[in-house]
């Protein structure tokens, strides 16, 4: 890490190192992270200046030759729109991977995690993740974490990418059990986020698959518990009559009931102080993506 860096000389610097293949630059702080392709660029702190750069080019046994994942062209002047869209274009790693792209209504172009087509936003492990997903507004808007470490992308990305003109998204909810032998699914049809301005209200059409499995939650449309027509709450900025933020000390789009949610996925995980306010004791994962019909 660097510091009392401008955004010029942090660019410099990158360009500068064969090694470096973005930089994230945080202008209140004036830090320069230098980051090669196995380093995700996003801000785990609450600063919302923190912008990530990407090496559109970068050498290839001393030759610029190779796009950045996401980019394509003779000179890597063209940018993915999506997953589907980077994978058309030379992106193609269906074990996942970090891509760039920029929807067309977007100002600027953003990181995602590709599951071939398909745009992970949410990702949380009991193993690796305790207490940072009852943050900021401001951390819910511009994303924090890392994929492997507990991962959002970003409300503001996330409504963006559904809202793109031509483009219409499932939702794919995934929850794997402890014991690793049992999972639940679920793909719900035409999800959207609405935006800033309407609190990222939560729109989602049908349940298109279900669950045998006893264990298994319905976490988004549950009767009054639903999240439908929601608007996002945080601790922060809660849209909430109940103080569901507080209340359940997690950020979500809470139902306009007294219990908030039937399942609390941003939650404490196994707290022993309010079992009604934690995840369920079995959950290991629980993953939520952009899934490409």
């Amino acid at each position: 890490m660097l510091f009392n860096r401008s955004r010029i000389s942090c660019a410099a610097k990158c360009s500068s190192n064969d090694k470096c293949l973005k930089f994230l630059h945080c202008e209140d702080l004036g830090t320069c992270f230098l980051l090669s392709s196995s380093h995700e660029c996003m801000s785990t702190s609450n600063v919302i200046s923190c912008v990530c750069r990407v090496k559109k080019i970068h050498k290839v046994n001393g030759q610029d030759c190779s796009c950045y994942p996401g980019f394509y062209g003779e000179c890597c002047e063209n940018i993915a729109k999506d997953c589907l869209d980077a994978k058309d274009n030379g992106a193609n790693d269906k074990k996942g991977q970090l891509v760039f792209v920029q929807p067309r209504q977007s100002p600027t172009s953003f990181e995602v995690f590709c599951l071939g087509v398909n745009i992970v936003f949410m990702n949380r492990k009991v193993v690796d993740c305790r207490s940072r997903f009852n943050t900021s507004w401001s951390s819910f808007k511009q994303g924090f974490g890392n994929f492997n470490n507990g991962y959002w992308l970003g409300l503001e990305k996330i409504h963006l990418l559904t809202t793109a003109p031509g483009k219409i998204y499932k939702l794919n909810e995934v929850i794997m059990m402890k014991n690793r032998e049992s999972f639940c699914l679920y793909y719900y049809s035409n999800f959207s986020l609405d935006n800033e301005a309407n609190n990222y209200t939560f729109r989602v059409g049908n349940l298109l698959s279900d669950n045998s499995n006893v264990d298994c939650t319905d976490a988004i449309k549950t009767d009054e518990l639903t999240a439908q027509n929601r608007p996002f709450s945080t601790f922060d900025h809660s849209a909430s009559q109940y103080d569901c933020p507080k209340r359940m000390q997690s950020s979500w789009w809470f139902a306009d009931h007294p219990n908030c949610t039937a399942a609390n996925l941003n939650g404490p995980i196994e707290s022993t102080t309010s079992p009604e306010i934690s995840w369920q004791p079995n959950y290991l994962i629980v993953q939520f993506a952009l899934y490409e019909p």
